[in-house]
């Protein structure tokens, strides 16, 4: 829903789309997109104006992001539940997004950060409140920029390790 609302400032191009693995998450998200319109009309602000598409796929972000993230500005991840390495870092998201993503994409991860490499750079980390946390917690997002492709696995550049997402 954060993506949704993000893409309403016509900031980031050509719409949002999401890949969410639980079904009741998958049917909240699409039903946010189903209702955005009608809400958006009631905002002075963005009143009459087009809105960018929205897609959610109900799906696995490690097998389904292709399709999903192709040409994204912005990538969002809520990576709470998603798997990590023995580094803490979130290694085979890390892979199936350089697949995928475009030069220059954004990629924000909340409480877990990329994997360094795979093209990725951390330009910075921001920690806050987080109201869906019971316990109070703070949550921090992890903000990182594609630089391409060049020696990723599986892109193509003569690696045929794959991207290591399966």
């Amino acid at each position: 829903q954060l993506a949704l609302v993000a893409s309403f400032t016509g900031l980031f191009g050509g719409g949002v789309a999401g890949v969410e693995y639980l079904p009741e998450l998958h049917c909240l998200a699409s039903d946010a997109g189903r209702r955005a319109p009608e809400v958006v009309a009631q905002l002075p602000a963005i009143a009459g104006k087009s809105l960018p598409s929205a897609s959610f796929t109900f799906g696995d972000i490690y097998s389904d992001a292709d399709a999903a993230i192709a040409g994204a500005d912005v990538v969002f991840c809520y990576a709470t539940c998603l798997e990590v390495d023995e580094a803490g870092t979130l290694a085979k998201l890390t892979a199936a997004l350089a697949r995928s993503a475009r030069p220059d994409c954004c990629v924000i991860s909340v409480n877990r950060p990329l994997s360094a490499g795979m093209g990725f750079r951390q330009v910075g980390a921001l920690r806050g409140p987080n109201p869906e946390n019971a316990d109070g917690m703070l949550s921090t997002a992890y903000i990182s920029t594609f630089e391409g492709r060049a020696g990723v696995a599986g892109s193509g550049a003569g690696d045929d390790a794959g991207g290591g997402a399966s």
